[in-house]
């Protein structure tokens, strides 16, 4: 066993809590373009998971009785890897594989129908980069944001 492995506080690299943080923000942007109701976003450097890990969580609320309403949670689900895409020219599809789970079974097994919404999610993270960013900033900075205070991020300069 290496001792000073094991007492060494876990620290994320700052890379993966920027991408972590990206990713977040991207799904809090992609919920409320869509009219969910922000509750709260969060990045967390893990003790209980290996080495370096961080995850993220981004909670809203909205509706999932129609058709409709669930494409709206499909974009907001694929918000996190359109923002990779965005920010580093590919999404880190292993990273946002749960999201992409989640997606399928919103629509039922429709791949096509995700292609599309994939398409639509991707144009809202580019017209919105520059809020994703101040978000995924504030994010590092403070680990964990309200709803409220996400949109106040999106707003800021």
């Amino acid at each position: 066993m290496n001792v000073a492995r094991a007492i060494t506080p876990l620290i994320a690299s700052p890379e993966r809590r920027a991408l972590t943080a990206m990713h977040e923000a991207g799904h809090a942007l992609c919920a409320h373009r869509v009219g969910h109701r922000l509750v709260s976003t969060t990045i967390d450097p893990r003790s209980d998971l290996p080495r370096g890990i961080v995850l993220g969580r981004s909670v809203a609320r909205g509706d999932l009785r129609t058709r409709a309403d669930r494409e709206r949670a499909v974009i907001a689900l694929l918000g996190g890897a359109a923002a990779e895409k965005v920010a580093l020219g590919r999404p880190r599809w292993r990273r946002a594989s749960s999201d992409l789970e989640k997606a399928v079974d919103l629509l039922g097994g429709n791949v096509e129908r995700l292609g599309t919404l994939w398409v639509a999610t991707t144009r809202i993270v580019r017209g919105y980069r520059e809020e994703i960013v101040r978000v995924a900033r504030r994010l590092l900075r403070d680990g964990t944001l309200s709803g409220a205070d996400v949109l106040a991020a999106m707003r800021s300069d």
